[in-house]
């Protein structure tokens, strides 16, 4: 088989299921970019500060909990374990 129908094949297992006729390939279509909508933003969600939700988390605290730089500067508590803050750590992706 060529690569393309391999990737084709190895993919098509994670489409929703048309064996009850009653899904266009539209309403399909349609219910995958949905899904994956959801994931993309889940994953988002779990990158993102957790006090501003604006930017991405890239400073850990010992307790082992993480904030954006903007929102951890002014920080002497963990916002979410109210631990005191002893050292913030850049995180570097």
């Amino acid at each position: 088989m060529s690569g393309s129908s391999t990737n084709a094949t190895r993919h098509a297992h994670r489409l929703p299921s048309t064996t009850t006729g009653n899904n266009s390939d539209g309403e399909i279509i349609n219910k995958v970019v949905r899904e994956l909508e959801t994931k993309v933003q889940e994953l988002e969600d779990g990158q993102s500060c957790s006090i501003c939700m604006e930017r991405s988390r890239n400073v850990a605290f010992l307790c082992g909990h993480t904030a954006c730089s903007n929102c951890a500067q002014p920080l002497k508590t963990c916002h979410i374990c109210r631990k005191p803050i002893t050292k913030k750590i850049n995180l570097y992706s």
